[in-house]
């Protein structure tokens, strides 16, 4: 980033499109996990599940490996 920032009147455009892109935190693993058990949890019969059914069938499994 301090380079794009150094180069900045050089390249005006390209310094702040690598600057937006550059800040971009990579993804954590809670976030990929997340994905990872909604394909376990949805399967062809599940398909047509609504988000909100989704969500909560979620938390519940979460919450039963917690043992909340």
């Amino acid at each position: 980033l301090s380079y794009w920032k150094a180069h900045m009147t050089c390249y005006p455009r390209l310094s702040c499109m690598a600057r937006d892109y550059l800040a971009i935190t990579a993804t954590s693993a809670s976030s990929e996990r997340v994905f990872s058990t909604g394909k376990d949890l949805l399967g062809i019969c599940r398909l047509c599940l609504k988000p909100t059914t989704m969500e909560a069938c979620m938390c519940l499994r979460s919450w039963l490996r917690a043992g909340i």
